[in-house]
């Protein structure tokens, strides 16, 4: 199963978006990206200014397989670009 997901916003907005991105997903898909959230949540919040929040894109995809529930391959891509700019 897999996974592909591209945001731009600010990083509490794009946190939001990953929540709303494991609700909509089932199954395998659900579980392979719920492992690698918090990770993904973690290098958004990294990011912050408490004056103006910076807009950042957030391009993440993942892949995995198994045989008989034994986990047998898993891929994740991320790319997080801090645009340098506030959203208006």
């Amino acid at each position: 199963m897999s996974w592909s997901l591209i945001y731009v916003g600010t990083p509490d907005n794009i946190v939001k978006a990953l929540d709303a991105e494991s609700e909509r997903l089932t199954g395998d898909s659900k579980a392979e990206f719920d492992q690698v959230k918090p990770a993904l949540a973690t290098l958004v919040q990294a990011n912050f200014n408490a004056d103006n929040p910076p807009a950042l894109k957030l391009v993440a995809n993942g892949h995995a397989y198994s045989t008989n529930g034994e986990p047998k391959y898993g891929t994740c891509s991320v790319s997080l670009e801090n645009l340098g700019t506030a959203l208006v």
